[in-house]
C-alpha cells in the first residue's frame, strides 16, 4: 500500500526550513543596515553572504573599478566603464538583437 501522508510531511517541512532560512537573512540585513556604515567617495555599501553559514552576511564597501557588462533575458543590454567608482567614457545601450541602440556620453 502507498503512503500518501509521507509527501505532504515533506512539502511542509521543506517549506518550514525555506522560512527559517528567509527570516535569519532578513534579520542579519537589518542588523546590517542599521550600522549606517559610510563608505569612502566612489564607494557603496553591499550586502553578501558570509562564511559557511547560509544565513550570515557581511556588509562592505565596495569600488566599481574598470569594465561592465548588464545582461537580461540572455542578452547583453548594456556595455560601459568605472573609473575609481565613477563612470568613465561612453555607456552603449543594446536592444534585445544586440544592436547598438544608445550611445550615452
Amino acid at each position: 500500500m502507498k503512503n500518501t501522508c509521507a509527501r505532504p510531511l515533506c512539502l511542509a517541512s521543506l517549506m518550514l526550513l525555506l522560512c527559517a532560512c528567509s527570516s535569519g537573512v532578513d534579520r542579519d540585513y537589518e542588523v546590517l543596515a542599521n550600522q549606517n556604515l559610510t563608505c569612502p567617495d566612489g564607494a557603496h555599501v553591499e550586502y553578501d553572504p558570509w562564511g559557511g553559514n547560509p544565513t550570515g552576511m557581511i556588509a562592505s564597501c565596495k569600488l566599481n573599478h574598470g569594465p561592465y557588462i548588464v545582461a537580461t533575458g540572455g542578452n547583453i543590454r548594456l556595455k560601459g566603464e568605472n573609473r575609481m567608482g565613477k563612470k568613465s567614457g561612453e555607456m552603449i545601450f543594446f536592444d534585445e538583437a544586440g544592436k547598438i541602440e544608445q550611445l550615452v556620453p
